[in-house]
């Protein structure tokens, strides 16, 4: 990661020394799982929190996940394509 892109959590952490959560190695897992299934299968991670969503990236980047991040407040349009296509929406 470049050092430009290192904003916010990252920039404040010692990333030699940063441990992951438990949390995180578990959709690690569930991911890496599913890639081994199919490598052309494509997940989205949603989190309220953007700091987690950068520990997240990192660590998915780290294991060889290509990341691509969509940071938006989720307005009425959203949740109404969501509800359209199927998906459960609380």
């Amino acid at each position: 990661m470049p050092a430009t892109a290192r904003q916010g959590i990252l920039g404040r952490l010692d990333i030699d020394s940063w441990r992951s959560s438990s949390k995180i190695e578990a959709l690690v897992e569930e991911l890496s799982n599913l890639r081994n299934q199919d490598a052309t299968t494509k997940s989205i991670v949603f989190s309220q929190f953007v700091n987690f969503l950068d520990l997240i990236a990192f660590r998915l980047q780290r294991a060889g996940f290509s990341v691509n991040r969509f940071l938006h407040r989720f307005g009425r349009r959203v949740m109404a394509a969501f509800r359209f296509a199927g998906s459960k929406v609380r």
